[in-house]
């Protein structure tokens, strides 16, 4: 991803930097580069998809912003009672 290379400034953020955001589905297009975008602004990002294994790759395209600011949590059902509880408790998988 680009945005490594180039910091986003944000001027007033609601969010201090450093914060962690939540994405559903961030190995979406979109998703992704929105991702990039708030890492490259200096945030953490913890990003749900359905599939944890498929989406692994994310970890080496994020490596660039930092180990520790890059996380997925596999919420397999979306529609499914509590489906985001453990992502948004920050109980994710690594």
């Amino acid at each position: 991803m680009a945005a490594v290379d180039d910091p986003v400034k944000i001027q007033d953020p609601a969010l201090p930097q450093g914060s962690w955001v939540l994405i559903t589905g961030v190995n979406g297009f979109i998703a992704s580069h929105t991702a990039d975008q708030l890492l490259a602004a200096g945030y953490k990002v913890r990003g749900t998809v359905r599939n944890l294994e498929k989406a692994r790759w994310m970890y080496d395209v994020f490596a660039p912003y930092g180990e520790d600011n890059f996380a997925l949590v596999e919420v397999q059902d979306f529609s499914s009672d509590g489906a985001f509880d453990q992502a948004i408790k920050g109980e994710y998988f690594l």
